[in-house]
């Protein structure tokens, strides 16, 4: 396990899963013959978040999945250091689910799962990054739509006394 993680931190990325594309040059994603079962893969990203506990990989880490390694992308942390965002790459499906964390205090850890694909290209310029508008969390984050990378952004509907977060429409 730990030569797995020393691997993962000090080696090149090279995305080569399905849904993920390579730094330098983005590959269309790969279109799965099954649906992504959420009722299965939350598991995927349980699985996940507890090997990375949080600490994901900067963006631009290099991941190479060839070797049967998952990854945790951290994503960003919005100003107030209440909000983070992570990217989750699995060998089941790419780049595909999204963690909210709302640390409430600083002290907590609230996983929120969303179920949607997105983009690694690890290029500065298309890290995902939380803004404020007002009181209205805002999230804007790379997808690919037909073999391009597009920044998709989307409302979060956060504040909750639980450590509710979600996408909203």
């Amino acid at each position: 396990m730990k030569k797995a993680v020393a691997m993962i931190l000090s080696s090149a990325i090279l995305i080569v899963a399905s849904g993920c594309s390579a730094l330098d040059q983005v590959k269309e994603p790969i279109e799965y013959a099954y649906p992504v079962d959420e009722a299965i893969y939350y598991q995927t990203m349980d699985k996940i978040l507890g090997q990375y506990n949080f600490n994901g990989l900067e963006w631009g880490s290099k991941v190479n999945l060839t070797e049967g390694t998952d990854a945790l992308i951290f994503w960003d942390e919005d100003e107030t250091g209440r909000y983070k965002a992570y990217g989750v790459i699995s060998m089941d499906a790419g780049c595909y689910g999204i963690i909210l964390d709302d640390t409430i205090d600083g002290t907590d850890d609230n996983a929120n799962y969303v179920y949607e694909e997105w983009a690694y290209t690890g290029k500065a310029e298309d890290k995902p990054k939380f803004k404020w508008d007002g009181n209205q969390l805002y999230l804007t984050y790379p997808v690919s739509e037909d073999g391009e990378v597009t920044k998709k952004t989307v409302e979060i509907g956060h504040g909750f006394d639980t450590g509710h977060m979600e996408f909203r429409d």
